[in-house]
């Protein structure tokens, strides 16, 4: 039987990933307390320490590290158990999470998601907002399978396709100088 739970799974990541306890706990939900505890928790029921203060912030000790990595995978697949569960009722098989800072002002996405469902009917698609401020991050932990962003950036091991240049237009009020210019 195991002895963490996933809230302690949940924990030792938001640890890893962030770069305080204010924010990790705020990810969580919980207070910086209770985020303690969690943690003092996780390592009394294992009787080893998983984390560890270095210059006011909270580092994982190398037992901690090995535990997060086998949590990240741990917790993706728990969540697309629980997705595929809810899908088989309603005929998809499978969602293409796609993060994106921006998408209200893509002209070209309602037919493109129209079109996309005919061609695709077992097919579904979800915008994972908060993944488009680390867009890269996003993709390497399995939180989104395609990326929409604007730019040149480019990471190793992930392949960029342009898919349009779009149009900046600047809104200004008739009564502006630079209303009437092209």
């Amino acid at each position: 039987m195991t002895r963490l739970e996933i809230r302690h799974l949940e924990v030792l990541l938001a640890v890893q990933r962030l770069p305080s306890l204010t924010q990790a706990a705020q990810r969580l939900g919980v207070t910086q307390s209770a985020l303690s505890h969690r943690i003092r928790e996780a390592e009394r029921r294992l009787g080893i320490q998983l984390c560890e203060r270095h210059n006011r912030a909270l580092r994982l000790t190398p037992a901690g590290e090995r535990i997060a990595a086998g949590a990240k995978a741990i917790l993706r697949d728990l969540e697309e158990l629980e997705r595929q569960a809810q899908l088989s009722p309603s005929g998809i098989s499978h969602i293409l999470k796609i993060g994106s800072r921006a998408y209200s002002c893509y002209r070209w996405l309602p037919e493109f998601l129209k079109h996309f469902r005919t061609v695709e009917p077992g097919l579904a698609v979800e915008f994972v907002d908060d993944a488009a401020t680390r867009p890269f991050e996003a993709l390497e932990e399995d939180l989104v399978d395609v990326s929409i962003q604007s730019g040149t950036a480019t990471a190793r091991g992930i392949e960029r396709v342009h898919l349009f240049r779009d149009e900046l237009v600047a809104i200004l009020p008739p009564q502006h100088p630079k209303a009437a210019q092209r």
